[in-house]
């Protein structure tokens, strides 16, 4: 193995090794050394998959330091079949001197470079650090072919659960649950243009509602509800 020995500066020094073989990179390594704070870390790696044992053809993490604390900020990796895996990690301040993380994201691009799925985790919540947002956690599936959303799960602050499938067509809502915290839930179909089409409310109680929009403008009404009991007796109707 062919090894080059950069040193950035005095506490920073970068080593890249080569295949003697066919010249080709093998791993480069950034270390941070620092013989007074007794700190020695990995700043930068990356690893090439020159032998093709591994499902990536290169995979890097990169760190910073925080109140001499070593935290990971984000990995790489680039897949044999041309997708792309990459985790953002990010932080604020510090608790009893240890970075606190902030949020963690997960990036998933297609060999075409249209991005395939992304989930974010809200970790800890620092209405300095912006944009703030008002879910715990966020996935999103897309159609690679279309770049348009596929499907939506959100875990949001205030305990709801809401699912929202796409047409990866269009791009519009087909469907939406929605999951709260009292145990109701509120179900949502929309017509192939994205339009609200029908309604239907579980109540906690174990009755529901179900309201009907006339999108095609068949009726004198706009909407049409029904009201339903515990027992699955209807106890009211109604027309706007």
């Amino acid at each position: 193995m062919g090894v080059v020995v950069t040193t950035v500066n005095a506490y920073t020094t970068t080593t890249t090794v080569t295949d003697d073989a066919t010249g080709r990179v093998d791993i480069v390594v950034t270390l941070y050394d620092d013989p007074v704070l007794s700190l020695r870390v990995v700043l930068a790696l990356t690893d090439y998959d020159l032998t093709n044992r591994e499902a990536w053809t290169s995979y890097s993490e990169t760190r910073s330091i925080r109140n001499q604390t070593p935290v990971l900020e984000r990995v790489e990796a680039l897949m044999d079949d041309g997708s792309r895996y990459r985790r953002d990690l990010s932080y604020y301040g510090l608790l009893d001197g240890t970075p606190i993380q902030h949020r963690d994201t997960v990036t998933l691009t297609a060999a075409n470079g249209a991005v395939d799925y992304v989930y974010e985790a809200v970790l800890s919540f620092d209405f300095r650090a912006q944009p703030v947002r008002d879910y715990t956690s966020k996935a999103s599936d897309y159609d690679p072919a279309t770049g348009l959303l596929d499907y939506v799960i959100t875990r949001y602050r205030d305990g709801r659960v809401e699912a929202i499938d796409h047409d990866p067509r269009t791009g519009n809502r087909d469907y939406a649950v929605t999951t709260r915290t009292d145990g109701s839930i509120l179900a949502e179909d929309y017509d192939s243009a994205g339009r609200l089409d029908y309604v239907i409310e579980y109540r906690a109680d174990g009755g529901r509602t179900a309201t009907d929009y006339d999108l095609n403008d068949d009726f004198a009404w706009t909407t049409y509800t029904i009201t339903y009991g515990a027992s699955g007796d209807i106890i009211g109707t109604g027309t706007t």
